[in-house]
């Protein structure tokens, strides 16, 4: 995973964020290392994170807690994070819950799978911590 401008997370996002200071946010990525440079991200935003390595056990802990988010990886190993949106969206009381999908390469077409499997937008891995607390934000307003 690369990260944009190394420098500390609170002179790019200004630290805590009172929108995620109450939010519950999933992250389902199967590597590692982008767990966690993504949840340490989050929580410094002041987010509670929960984490999942594939999109079987986020359907999982879907189902037994409630999120104000999910990052979803697009590409992972048992379930893969469009089929995992897919299923989630089946669920009546899952249809607005905010997918921001994951991607190592967002282009245009990725985008657009990502919208078209339900999810409500896509970034790049390339995480630009500011960014990431944008798209969570701009969604559970």
């Amino acid at each position: 995973m690369t990260i944009n401008n190394t420098s500390s997370m609170e002179s790019q996002t200004n630290g805590y964020h009172p929108v995620l200071a109450t939010a519950q946010v999933l992250i389902v990525e199967d590597n590692l290392i982008n767990q966690v440079v993504i949840k340490q991200f989050l929580m410094r935003a002041g987010a509670r994170i929960d984490v999942a390595n594939n999109g079987q056990d986020a359907l999982e802990l879907l189902k037994t807690k409630q999120y104000d988010a999910v990052l979803m990886d697009i590409q992972m190993p048992v379930l893969d994070g469009l089929q995992a949106c897919k299923q989630i969206r089946e669920q009546a009381h899952l249809k607005s819950l905010p997918i921001i999908g994951l991607s190592a390469r967002v282009c245009a077409d990725t985008s657009q799978q990502c919208l078209d499997h339900g999810m409500n937008g896509c970034i790049s891995k390339t995480v630009d911590p500011k960014e990431l607390v944008n798209q969570i934000t701009q969604w559970i307003r």
